[in-house]
């Protein structure tokens, strides 16, 4: 696990699983209501789903070399959850994560 405090409220966690071949990691970013964010990938490599995370919308991008990743905010956190698991494991993942009340 890697803890990157920037002050205040300004904390990311990174935690990286392995269980045999497979391996995920997750990184839990705080950011703040005005803040945006985009991604850019090659659409000959890679597909790309909207899925629902606790009522949240979420981007799930799956590679042609097996790796996929799903991102999406819940309140003032913004998860990237990446690995080579099949969407379903991913999405069943980042549902059974809780998020705190920060800044509420």
């Amino acid at each position: 696990m890697t803890v990157i405090d920037r002050g205040d409220k300004d904390v990311d966690v990174i935690l990286r699983y392995a269980s045999g071949s497979k391996k995920i990691t997750l990184i839990e970013a705080y950011t703040p209501r005005e803040a945006g964010s985009g991604v850019a990938f090659d659409t000959d490599d890679t597909g790309q789903k909207t899925v629902t995370i606790n009522g949240n919308p979420g981007t799930l991008l799956f590679h042609k070399n097996g790796t996929a990743r799903l991102t999406w905010t819940d309140k003032w956190v913004t998860y990237n959850l990446t690995g080579a698991l099949a969407e379903e494991e991913l999405v069943r993942i980042a549902g059974s994560l809780a998020t705190d009340n920060r800044g509420q």
